[in-house]
């Protein structure tokens, strides 16, 4: 049996990856500190934190509303 991968040149370059940069969707001023988040990935301590101690004045989603940078949109 003829092992087609084996007439393949065997390369051994790898091309650097150039990590994405994704900019801020949200902010959070909390004691003098700014945290940002993206609105991807995991919630931050922060912002999850805020979330659950203000979860009597609205919906998650119009807490993040709040803090939107401005020019940004919540996704639906």
């Amino acid at each position: 049996m003829i092992d087609r991968h084996s007439r393949l040149p065997q390369l051994d370059l790898f091309l650097p990856v150039q990590p994405r940069s994704i900019a801020p969707k949200y902010q959070l001023n909390v004691n003098g500190s700014t945290y940002y988040w993206t609105g991807r990935g995991r919630l931050p301590t922060a912002f999850d934190e805020y979330l659950t101690h203000h979860r009597h004045l609205g919906s998650r989603e119009q807490l993040l509303q709040g803090l939107l940078i401005q020019g940004q949109e919540v996704a639906a």
